[in-house]
């Protein structure tokens, strides 16, 4: 063999080496192409129900979006209806006092007027007896009507607090009693 052919051989056998790490290195490509398309195609599934996920919880979040604007327009409309029987409830009881005052003025006032004729009208002749026992029924008559406003308002009241809270809840509520002037005398 000559130079020549040993020089092409060895040359050859360089290519052919060349080729096979060529070959090699392909096969290597190959299989981390695979793997990219395989974690290509886990990244777009995951992105697939990541997708899904989010239009899931948008709409959760949009029916909890809704669920709270009803809850909140109930409870505004509850919480105004309650207001409006309160101030209702009040208004009621202001009548009721104001009526009890006015009935309690004009009781003093007949009161006073019948004390002033007694001293007026000085044709009659009055012992002392007389302006006792007139000052007695006076006060008598007074002290009655004071306990039966009294006693109307605290029905009032009571009847109002019964329409206003109706809940079993409620049921214990009571109204403070009101005290008569007999009982308060008692007490005193």
């Amino acid at each position: 063999m000559d130079t020549v052919s040993i020089v092409l051989l060895v040359f050859l056998i360089l290519i052919l080496l060349l080729l096979i790490l060529l070959a090699m290195a392909a096969v290597k490509c190959q299989d981390k192409c695979n793997l990219l398309e395989e974690g290509n195609k886990k990244l777009l599934e995951d992105c697939e129900q990541a997708n899904k996920d989010k239009e899931r919880l948008t709409s959760e979040n949009n029916q909890l979006r809704q669920d709270n604007e009803k809850i909140k327009t109930e409870c505004d409309g509850r919480t105004k209806a309650l207001l409006s029987q309160v101030q209702k409830f009040v208004s009621d009881r202001l009548e009721d006092y104001k009526d009890f005052k006015e009935s309690c003025l004009e009781m003093m006032e007949l009161r006073n007027e019948n004390v002033k004729n007694l001293f007026v009208d000085q044709s009659q002749t009055f012992t002392a007896k007389h302006v006792t026992h007139l000052f007695d029924t006076n006060m008598l008559f007074l002290q009655k009507g004071i306990e039966y406003e009294v006693q109307r308002t605290e029905k009032a009241l009571r009847k109002g607090a019964d329409q206003m809270f109706p809940s079993p809840n409620c049921a214990d509520a009571t109204v403070l009693p009101i005290y008569s002037s007999e009982q308060s005398h008692n007490a005193a």
